[in-house]
């Protein structure tokens, strides 16, 4: 009887030790959640800068502690103020000025940065005293576009939903009343289509090139700000009714 005993409680024991073992075996190859604490989103941000000029509507000189850096928001795409054969492009002093709305000299800046751009600009994302993004606010104005450039895309939701907000509230660059806007210069071919006689050939001749320019500039594969900062549904829509000028000018 003792024997038996025993060889239950040794089958009981080697059972026990090949559960634990087994036990043990899956926690290696499937190790428990690790504990560290996720980073928070504040992570990394300095504070401390204040703004001291504005470049243009997208860079903005920054201090702190006799320190100046040149800061490039990253994730936005402003206007510029000069150009090599155009010059200034759409609503440039636009985006400057707002940009010296939002953040005058002397104004408290907490900023976040992610390196440097190849004119030595140092990229990142400043933060008002209310919390605001300054390059969303740029973006929510109408007065820039939302862009990834390298791969640097740690802003980019926030810039989507701001260039939404300007589309549906027709701010900035989204306003078919802002003569430079594209919106508009649509809406002037469309008028000008409307008006114009068949025997007019020299009117219809400019009116042709200048829809085919407009319709060069919306299908652009490196678009300028003014295109960059609309919708993929404003562009198509833009796109449709200039092409259906120049079907319209083609009978």
């Amino acid at each position: 009887m003792r024997s038996r005993r025993s060889r239950s409680w040794a089958v009981l024991i080697a059972g026990l030790l090949v559960v634990g073992l087994a036990a043990w075996l899956l926690r290696r190859e499937h190790p428990a959640p690790d504990d560290t604490p996720t980073p928070s989103p504040d992570a990394g941000r300095e504070t401390g800068w204040a703004a001291r000029w504005i470049i243009d509507g997208d860079t903005l000189d920054i201090e702190r502690d006799g320190q100046v850096v040149r800061l490039r928001l990253l994730n936005i795409d402003a206007p510029e103020r000069r150009t090599a054969d155009h010059g200034p492009q759409c609503l440039a002093e636009a985006a400057t000025t707002r940009l010296i709305e939002l953040a005058p000299r002397g104004t408290e800046l907490t900023i976040l940065t992610a390196g440097q751009d190849r004119y030595g600009r140092t990229l990142g994302e400043a933060w008002l005293p209310d919390g605001r993004m300054l390059g969303a606010e740029i973006v929510r104005s109408g007065l820039a576009a939302p862009v990834t450039i390298g791969g640097q895309d740690t802003f980019r939701a926030e810039m989507d939903v701001a260039q939404a907000e300007a589309a549906a509230n027709a701010r900035g660059m989204h306003d078919p009343k802002e003569n430079c806007s594209l919106p508009a210069h649509v809406v002037s071919l469309e008028g000008r289509a409307h008006g114009i006689l068949p025997e007019d050939a020299a009117g219809r001749g400019a009116l042709s090139t200048d829809a085919a320019t407009v319709l060069a500039d919306l299908t652009s594969a490196r678009p300028r700000a003014g295109v960059a900062a609309l919708t993929a549904a404003e562009r198509d829509d833009l796109v449709t009714r200039t092409r259906a000028v120049l079907t319209a000018i083609q009978k």
